[in-house]
């Protein structure tokens, strides 16, 4: 096994197929609710924290997030990883209040009601489509049921809970992004400010799902008149945060997962039913519950392009050779056809180099997305 921790019921039916393959046609891309202070003990292990690295989850909260979210809580259950926040953000997929709930459902459903959970309403220059939020949003309002979580605000808005969870952490962090950049791009602006120090000491590695090099992006649900196809949703929602993420990492790892490589991770009929008949924990039997879900049978189906999007790479961030990377150049189009597409360029055009996925190995992916949910707790 490659495992090594990071360092450094019926409403498909009820929406009909038309819906369902609008939702999936080119989409890339009650837990404590104060988050930790800078005079606010977290309750975690310290003796833990010297064991297992940092990570902070931000997220938009869609189906493959909340995939990606359970691989990383039962990650943090068996001591290979400390999740110490996971923040939301309205620029994505995710409806405003209902994210978080979902959030705060998941986390108290698998016994890590501890972990800070923090969101912020702040928007992105694009909205995604209303088709595709009210899609996700029922189907992890299915896949919920039971919860009475709250759809209330964070008492610290996500923001702040970044730049707080990084200025206490003793060690450098790795961030991971699966939605939209606004949060982390909020953080920055915020931390400059206060008149505080640069973040980016504090992180070692920045994982972001998005964008497209060598294989088309795609936008959908009416917005392919006015973009031209080379972009995905998450840059796309806000390129400002995605470029202002890029320049402020400098001397940080900065991994990207687009299109290129989670093209090489769709969701499968034959892997549905190894989850079917492996998930053993419940992190596990949840990612199989949301992948039986009608809508995305439907999909898988039918022959939709429907990925492991974000689980990818959450994978990839604490398994060895997953994804095959090339150091490129890239920036961020801000505006025009091509608004949110990763461009690249020379050196002489500025941008920043970062690592891009440009493969994935599909069968070490599933092998070890499901041996990290099956994880068993020491």
């Amino acid at each position: 096994m490659n495992r090594q921790p990071v360092t450094s019921r019926s409403w498909g039916v009820r929406w009909g197929a038309a819906w369902v393959a609008a939702a999936f046609l080119a989409l890339a891309g009650c837990a404590r609710e104060d988050a930790p202070g800078d005079d606010t003990p977290s309750g975690r292990d310290v003796h833990a924290d010297t064991l297992r690295p940092p990570v902070i989850f931000d997220n938009d909260m869609d189906f493959d997030d909340a995939a990606a979210l359970a691989h990383l809580a039962r990650l943090h259950k068996a001591g290979q990883i400390d999740l110490r926040l996971v923040t939301v953000t309205s620029a994505g997929a995710g409806l405003p209040g209902r994210a978080i709930r979902h959030t705060r459902c998941l986390l108290e459903q698998w016994g890590l009601g501890d972990v800070p959970v923090a969101d912020s309403r702040r928007v992105g220059v694009n909205a995604f489509p209303d088709v595709l939020r009210l899609t996700f949003e029922q189907v992890l309002t299915d896949v919920t049921p039971g919860c009475t979580a709250s759809e209330e605000p964070s008492t610290m808005p996500a923001e702040q809970a970044l730049i707080n969870a990084l200025v206490e952490s003793e060690r450098p962090v790795t961030l991971i992004a699966t939605g939209p950049l606004t949060n982390v791009a909020g953080a920055i602006e915020l931390r400059a400010a206060q008149g505080g120090d640069s973040l980016a000491p504090r992180v070692s590695h920045v994982f972001v799902v998005g964008g497209a090099l060598r294989v088309p992006g795609g936008l959908c649900c009416g917005l392919e008149t006015t973009f031209d196809q080379t972009q995905t949703f998450n840059p796309w929602a806000d390129p400002a945060a995605a470029q202002a993420t890029l320049d402020h990492f400098l001397l940080t790892d900065i991994v990207m997962v687009g299109a290129d490589a989670s093209n090489h991770v769709p969701i499968r009929a034959d892997y549905i039913a190894r989850l079917d008949a492996g998930a053993t924990t419940p992190e596990a039997q949840f990612v199989r519950d949301l992948v039986n879900h009608p809508v995305i049978t439907s999909a898988v189906t039918s022959g939709l392009p429907i990925f492991w999007w974000d689980p990818l790479a959450t994978v990839a961030a604490t398994t060895l050779d997953v994804v095959d990377y090339e150091l490129v150049r890239i920036a961020i189009v801000q505006s025009g056809p091509s608004s949110g597409r990763t461009l690249e360029v020379g050196a002489h055009q500025g941008g920043r180099l970062v690592r891009f996925g440009i493969s994935a190995n599909q069968a070490l992916f599933e092998d070890s997305f499901l041996n990290g949910l099956n994880m068993p707790i020491p």
